[in-house]
């Protein structure tokens, strides 16, 4: 019992003593798959298949803490499409939707293995760049410009994608440095 109640306490999902029988090897095994699926559905935004803000904002604090600790650089890009509403007045919800889908597709085509991309809602995106500077960072967004613009959107209008990139600077939080990002995107666009 004592191994059981360690076992959970340490943060297992289930605990199963030998000899077991199969048929609760199943139960249990189902039982994660659940689990697993469950807390996906809260992570993930299901039309572009990309993390949620919410998500989002939890690995930004990890990020955030790791370049300090390690003292190497994050950035950050933040884009918005200027015109969702009309895209969906013009064309159709079906198209708006697959604008951003496939926007949400080369971004990640576009973010390197750890990089995080995130769709914020309304048109909103967020791609996190740990271990680069702002420099890297807009070497990375001006080739993700360069595919969008390649892509075949089933609109007739160009997209208006606005893009800003900024670093982290020494001591800032989430919530400023995601507040800067604001700020520019608003000021920019």
């Amino acid at each position: 019992m004592d191994d059981r109640v360690s076992g959970l306490d340490m943060g297992a999902d289930a605990y199963i003593t030998k000899p077991f029988e199969p048929r609760e090897l199943m139960a249990q095994v189902r039982v994660g798959i659940r689990a697993f699926w469950e807390r996906q559905s809260t992570l993930m935004d299901p039309l572009t298949n990309l993390f949620n803000g919410r998500a989002f904002n939890a690995f930004l604090d990890m990020e955030i803490e790791r370049a300090g600790r390690h003292e190497h650089p994050l950035s950050m890009a933040l884009a918005r499409i200027g015109n969702p509403t009309e895209i969906n007045e013009k064309h159709g919800q079906v198209t708006g939707d697959r604008v951003l889908a496939k926007l949400a597709e080369q971004l990640s085509a576009d973010s390197r293995r750890g990089d995080l991309v995130s769709h914020w809602g309304s048109g909103r995106f967020a791609w996190l760049m740990p271990e680069n500077d702002e420099t890297a960072a807009n070497v990375a967004v001006k080739r993700l410009i360069k595919a969008v613009k390649a892509l075949d959107l089933g609109i007739s209008d160009p997209l208006d994608l606005g893009i800003v990139t900024l670093a982290l600077t020494d001591g800032e939080g989430p919530s400023d440095f995601v507040r800067r990002a604001e700020n520019k995107l608003s000021m920019a666009y």
